[in-house]
């Protein structure tokens, strides 16, 4: 039998006596003894003294091992906590995803007056942080008192109706705990208990990226008061934000664990569906519908910064083992964004935010795409500067310059680039294009003539035939429309007609692919010296597009999205407010202020955002 011991502990001197991390492993599937006391099932962790201590596996004969001191214990960091929970591909039965979950999911009641409200938690960190759900804790900013209880077998449940008995009777075993964060649109809270109890036995927020339908998860929780109860049912939907789960759950289990049969939190279990509507002359129940919020959503509740660096880190195109960019520019965009969504129109403050991101695929070859004021903007983004430290202070300039976007178009029709860490005001334009490969600024003067601004030098004109209505830009090439209705193409081999064109329209080019959205809200694609489709259009009734390259999304009058990729709607919520293409996936952002990205290679939507 292979037993594996780890230290990691808090070097200290004089009298007083070090404690350290101790981390025991041993075969799938088999209790982890330390001290005597059951931690956890095939991997448990416990802070302990610094000298002889003993451990065992299952029935197996203890093991006595010397516990020495190490490295210094770090100080708790919301952002270090585990992004996934350790992979494991044994299936446990579900006894034994219980005795793995059951010390980790704890019993909550809350008191207010005559009422008292119950639900579930679970362990996230074993230095006691909880996540629960916002409506079970929402009576403590009233004045509410909290009790929560740690998983024993001794303690029975309470009867029906008679939690007052049961408190008075365990008092002595409650652990304290207090408050430390909400989210009431993710219906999210976070509790920190008693350090003095630590280490507490916990169980990290998993992926949710994994499940599928049909497969079986299970829920643990206190179903009106009966506490550490397990049931399992099939996963019955994977919505965007929400999984859809036929693991019966009752009030009592909101703010459990939702896990999979690997005993890893893929959700919090959040809400049940059970009533009854009228539908013409029959009442139709609806029964049995349980739904969790997946583990990506709890993950961005739990890091602070709405899972913005996770997006960064995939689509921030720098140098991978610079991560102190990646961390600039997350607090770049969150601190802008509480900005943007206190002083103005949230929509607008979300839209901005998709083109933020999206700039960092582009390097900055991009723009803020809806009419802005600049001094909105600029508010936010100094705003966010000013929290910044000295020394990434001095970093910003180069940075901003390649991850942030390169002008905006205020509603009085000036155009404003970024000049250091500011936009400026320039000239009036009708429109405008940032070139995706070079950078070069194209915008259209009042009187109808075309105008190139190279990223160093003088603004030239651009000849046309023609006065200029719209402007477009992707790899050298210029489109523009013309009065006549026209769509052409300037580069440095000339103007050429892009053959039977459609009607009228707004364009956007991007990877040397141009899309036309007609009046009519038809959708056409050029490519290639050809519109594509024999010049018909590739979707209709489309309400706005975003694309990169031959990658495209439409959001329909609806606000469903449809994935041009797919061939299907990939939502049908009809609450997308935000949306841009980067590479083949999608990021969007809900009426919520959710963030969430459509992973095209799995199919799948990941929430990553608050």
């Amino acid at each position: 039998m292979l037993r594996k011991l780890l230290c990691l502990g808090l070097v200290t001197s004089g009298c007083v006596t070090p404690s350290v991390r101790a981390t025991v492993r041993c075969p799938d599937g088999e209790k982890v003894y330390i001290q005597g006391d059951l931690r956890g099932i095939s991997q448990a962790s416990a802070m302990l003294t610094v000298g002889s201590i003993q451990t065992r596996c299952g029935h197996r004969t203890p093991l006595k091992v010397n516990l020495r001191a190490s490295e210094p214990e770090p100080v708790f960091d919301f952002r270090g906590l585990k992004d996934t929970a350790p992979l494991n591909a044994l299936q446990l039965t579900r006894q034994q995803v219980f005795e793995r979950a059951a010390p980790a999911t704890v019993f909550i009641v809350v008191r207010k007056g005559s009422s008292t409200s119950i639900g579930s938690g679970v362990i996230v960190d074993p230095k006691g942080l909880a996540v629960t759900n916002r409506h079970v804790v929402s009576d403590l900013a009233r004045g509410g008192k909290l009790s929560v209880f740690l998983h024993q077998e001794s303690i029975p449940s309470p009867n029906a109706g008679d939690l007052k008995a049961f408190l008075k009777a365990n008092k002595a075993t409650a652990v304290d705990a207090s408050l430390i964060k909400i989210h009431r649109k993710l219906d999210l809270g976070l509790l920190r208990l008693a350090p003095r109890n630590a280490p507490y036995p916990h169980l990290p927020i998993g992926d949710e990226s994994g499940l599928k339908v049909g497969q079986e998860v299970i829920a643990l929780g206190n179903p009106d008061g009966l506490q550490w109860s397990l049931t399992s049912g099939a996963i019955s939907g994977l919505r965007k934000g929400l999984i859809q789960h036929q693991a019966p759950i009752n009030p009592g289990n909101s703010g459990g664990p939702l896990l999979n049969r690997q005993g890893q939190v893929v959700g919090i279990n959040t809400f049940v569906r059970n009533r009854t509507e009228r539908r013409g002359r029959r009442n139709v129940a609806y029964g049995g519908l349980g739904f969790a919020l997946p583990a990506s959503l709890v993950r961005g509740f739990l890091s602070d910064d709405g899972g913005a660096t996770e997006l960064f880190s995939a689509e921030r195109q720098l140098d991978p083992t610079n991560a102190s960019d990646s961390e600039m520019l997350t607090d770049l965009l969150v601190g802008s964004v509480a900005v943007w969504g206190k002083t103005g129109n949230q929509e607008l403050a979300l839209r901005a935010a998709c083109d933020v991101l999206a700039a960092t695929v582009t390097r900055g070859r991009a723009g803020f795409l809806h009419r802005v004021r600049a001094d909105w903007i600029n508010r936010g983004l100094n705003s966010a500067i000013k929290e910044l430290n000295a020394e990434d202070r001095k970093r910003l300039p180069q940075l901003l310059d390649s991850h942030w976007p390169k002008v905006l178009h205020d509603p009085e029709g000036y155009l404003w680039t970024l000049d250091v860490t500011s936009y400026v005001r320039g000239v009036y334009a009708k429109s405008w294009a940032v070139d995706d490969a070079e950078g070069s600024l194209y915008y259209v003067k009042e009187n109808g003539t075309l105008w190139r601004q190279p990223a160093v030098g003088e603004p030239a004109r651009v000849q046309t035939s023609s006065r200029v209505i719209d402007v477009q830009a992707s790899q050298g090439t210029i489109y523009w429309l013309a009065s006549d209705g026209r769509v052409y193409a300037t580069d440095n081999q000339g103007t050429v007609k892009l053959g039977k064109a459609p009607a009228r329209g707004d364009l956007l080019a991007t990877q040397g692919y141009l899309y036309m959205l007609d009046k009519d809200q038809d959708l056409f694609l050029y490519h290639d010296g050809n519109w594509l489709n024999a010049g018909k259009p590739i979707a209709r009734h489309v309400l706005q597009v975003t694309a990169r390259g031959p990658h495209w999304f439409g959001l329909d009058g609806k606000r469903n999205v449809y994935s041009g990729d797919l061939g299907r709607y990939i939502d049908r919520d009809g609450d997308a407010v935000a949306l841009r293409a980067v590479g083949i996936d999608l990021l969007l952002f809900n009426a919520d202020g959710r963030l969430f990205r459509f992973d095209a290679a799995a199919q799948k939507w990941r929430g990553m955002a608050r």
